[in-house]
């Protein structure tokens, strides 16, 4: 199965797209990445800006875009700390779903910080994807296809 995993992180956007078999570790099959550091764009308030949003949801049309020319079946977004920890991390991730219909997930700090070592987190949920049995990959932390998206 084709797998996107969006991940929205402090410095970087990245989507990974894998190549996802039971039994098998993903194998990466086409990456795509913005530098976007949402760390650095939150007010005084600790809340990330009306910019990030901007820039956030053009990168995940984009994202989507290259999801269905790539044959992208099934999409998984999260996010970790610099929208976890913004004041404003609901309203803004409402937004983005919203604007894009992506629904991003915002990792848990233990599950992001389980992550270090030299695996990236799309690596990281691309496998933990994986290693759920079939009947668990349910669409409720994935995105609709996005290219079946009404309007």
């Amino acid at each position: 199965m084709r797998l996107g995993v969006l991940d929205v992180g402090s410095n970087t956007v990245h989507l990974l797209v894998v190549d996802a078999y039971q039994g098998a570790r993903p194998v990466p099959a086409f990456s795509h990445k913005a530098e976007f550091r949402l760390g650095d764009h939150l007010d005084a308030a600790n809340r990330l800006t009306q910019d990030s949003a901007m820039q956030l949801r053009d990168f995940v049309d984009e994202a989507l875009r290259i999801a269905e020319d790539k044959g992208v079946q099934e999409l998984l977004a999260f996010a970790t700390s610099a929208v976890r920890d913004a004041a404003n991390a609901d309203e803004f991730l409402a937004w983005i779903q919203a604007e894009t219909r992506v629904d991003i997930r915002v990792l848990p700090g233990p599950d992001e910080a389980g992550r270090r070592g030299g695996c990236s987190c799309s690596t990281s949920a691309a496998d933990r994807w994986r290693s759920r049995p079939a009947s668990t990959r349910s669409p409720a932390p994935l995105s609709p296809c996005p290219w079946a998206r009404a309007g």
